[in-house]
């Protein structure tokens, strides 16, 4: 585990990680707002139009793939660091190190944060055009996935002590 020290060392940098998490989050709570003032209530159906379909084949779709392909940046990413700091003669226990793990951890999270967020704003922009409630659903139930997936310190804490331990 990452003692006191470590943890201190790289607070900025998980800063840094929570900041873009929650500047992504907020620009899809804030497009799902404005469509609540723009959308005409009254019009407002629960079928389950061609639209509406299309937004959850393609929500499902990117969901699955944002995590898929996070995965596949993260160990690409992880591999090009480790190798980049072995070159220098850096060690990952060093400050510079670990913050360079966080790094990685950062362009995960932005990769996955990106796709989810395509698939809230398609849904959204469903909703306004065809005035499903399936859309909003989906739109919303994507957003709130990724409220969900929030990155905590302590757990990038453990993923950089995860890489540390080998």
């Amino acid at each position: 585990m990452l003692n006191q020290n470590q943890m201190a060392a790289l607070e900025s940098s998980v800063r840094t990680v929570q900041i873009i998490a929650f500047a992504l989050v907020m620009g899809t709570v804030s497009f799902f707002i404005l469509l609540g003032v723009l959308v005409e209530w009254g019009t407002i159906h629960a079928d389950f139009s061609l639209l509406a379909n299309a937004g959850l084949v393609f929500g499902g779709l990117t969901v699955v793939m944002a995590s898929v392909i996070a995965r596949l940046v993260s160990r690409s990413a992880l591999q090009v660091a480790l190798n980049h700091l072995k070159e220098s003669g850096i060690s990952t226990k060093d400050e510079l190190g670990m913050r360079t793990l966080v790094g990685v951890f950062q362009s995960k999270l932005i990769v996955q944060y990106a796709l989810l967020e395509s698939a809230a704003f398609f849904n959204g922009v469903l909703f306004f055009l065809d005035n499903s409630l399936v859309s909003l659903v989906a739109g919303i139930a994507v957003a709130l996935m990724m409220i969900a997936l929030f990155p905590r310190a302590s757990q990038i804490h453990e993923w950089v002590d995860d890489i540390l331990r080998g």
